[in-house]
């Protein structure tokens, strides 16, 4: 079997390939932002079997025919939005509607979105302070 029978198998290679060639002159034919420079190529191949159990804290269908996720956390990291963004895309892809997620906290992040190229995820963030009795 030649190459010419497996293009298909090869058209990735090429394609990799050709933007390695032409590199920068690349992101200008598709009217990327040519002050941006191609650094090096990314592995594009990826294995992994995994088999885990998230749980997200609680989720309930709505009136609206959406969704809403709910998570309590007390200090929100980088990772915890990623997470939740995660769990956000699975609820979504498993019951085919949207969801809000809400993070109850008591402490106000410094940052609490993640906003890059092709990913949106800005939940709601209900700070809750603590309430002191005068009587204690």
């Amino acid at each position: 079997m030649s190459a010419i029978d497996n293009i298909h198998d090869n058209y990735d290679s090429v394609f990799k390939d050709a933007m390695l060639l032409f590199k920068d002159k690349s992101l200008k034919f598709f009217e990327l932002d040519e002050s941006i420079q191609i650094k090096e190529p990314l592995r594009t191949e990826s294995k992994e079997i995994v088999v885990s159990t998230e749980f997200s804290d609680l989720t309930f269908r709505l009136s609206d025919s959406k969704g809403i996720h709910l998570e309590s956390e007390t200090d929100i990291s980088k990772d915890d939005l990623l997470r939740f963004c995660g769990y956000n895309v699975s609820l979504c892809r498993t019951y085919k509607m949207e969801f809000n997620t809400v993070i109850l906290t008591n402490k106000k992040p410094s940052k609490a979105a993640i906003n890059f190229y092709c990913l949106k995820f800005k939940p709601v963030i209900y700070f809750a302070r603590p309430q002191i009795s005068k009587n204690t």
